[in-house]
């Protein structure tokens, strides 16, 4: 769950850009992940973490209203 807060968060680690530069350029995790095996398994655990977490309106680059469901 702490990779993923990371990842969805776009925490400056080199392995968190690496992943968005290559597979996510749009800025846009899709229904079906991209990436290596071991990110997939941690997208897995999205619908849990949206339950735990809320989304906080900043410039608005990462957050999508229609998507995300808190």
């Amino acid at each position: 769950m702490k990779n993923l807060h990371k990842f969805l968060n776009q925490h400056y680690l080199p392995w968190v850009q690496l992943i968005w530069e290559s597979y996510y350029p749009d800025k846009v995790v899709t229904e079906a992940p991209q990436g290596y095996f071991w990110l997939k398994s941690i997208l897995k655990l999205l619908p849990e973490y949206k339950t735990v977490s809320k989304p906080r309106i900043g410039n608005g680059d990462i957050v999508m209203l229609w998507q995300d469901t808190r």
